[in-house]
């Protein structure tokens, strides 16, 4: 069953009027349970997302549609937990003593080490220069 033309959108600018009044009593109700900012506004977007491709919301009265905001924010916010506990997110900074134990396999070292024997087999000279950048 295809929607009627410009129903497409019409849902677009009707959701675009959603998330201009309740993008942050959304964002709120997903702060309660994320607390990264940068995150919690990637659930956001997802809400949104997944409103605009239900193929019940635009059925709903305005009341049920914050609810089912609200709600959705809710489950993505605990889908994201679930998410973090399955694949738990190292951070680079805590463990950089242990990542590169031989220093001479750091990246720093095996790219001046590729830039060293690159410039060791291609002398730079203005018209080399030149064609390069061409």
């Amino acid at each position: 069953m295809h929607a009627p033309p410009g129903q497409g959108l019409i849902q677009q600018e009707a959701m675009a009027d959603l998330y201009e009044r309740y993008w942050f009593i959304v964002l709120r109700t997903i702060h309660q349970h994320i607390s990264s900012h940068e995150d919690a506004e990637d659930v956001l977007l997802d809400v949104f997302l997944a409103a605009l491709e239900s193929n019940v919301f635009f059925n709903l009265v305005e009341q049920q549609q914050v609810a089912w905001l609200r709600r959705t924010g809710y489950n993505k916010a605990m889908d994201y937990h679930r998410r973090r506990t399955r694949q738990p997110l190292l951070s680079l900074q805590d463990d950089d003593e242990t990542l590169f134990a031989d220093e001479e396999r750091s990246p720093e070292k095996t790219l001046n080490g590729k830039l060293a024997l690159r410039h060791a087999h291609f002398e730079v000279t203005p018209r080399t220069f030149l064609a390069h950048l061409k």
